[in-house]
C-alpha cells in the first residue's frame, strides 16, 4: 500500500487511513444495470471513503456501467467506461 520511490513516500500515511471512515466518497444509491448510464439519482456522495472522490462526481454522471452494480456499492472508476 506504500509506495517508495527514492526516498520519497507516496500514499496515505497510518493516521490518514484511520480517518478514512469519516471522509466521503461516490456510492450507488440505486442499483445501475450493465449499460445503463449513471445519473444524479442512481449515485450518492456520502461516508466513508471507499469509492472514487466526490470531485469526480460531474466526470461520473453520464457514464456507461460495464457490469451490473448493486445499491450500496462504493463506486471506482473501473465499473465506468
Amino acid at each position: 500500500m506504500h509506495n517508495k520511490q527514492k526516498g520519497k513516500f507516496f500514499g496515505p500515511t497510518n493516521n490518514e487511513i484511520k480517518f478514512k471512515k469519516y471522509r466521503r466518497s461516490i456510492y450507488v444509491s440505486k442499483s445501475i444495470k450493465k449499460g445503463e448510464k449513471s445519473t444524479t439519482n442512481n449515485l450518492k456522495i456520502i461516508r466513508p471513503a471507499y469509492g472514487l472522490h466526490p470531485k469526480y462526481f460531474d466526470r461520473v454522471v453520464g457514464k456507461i456501467s460495464k457490469n451490473n452494480i448493486k445499491l450500496g456499492t462504493p463506486l471506482k472508476k473501473s465499473f465506468i467506461k
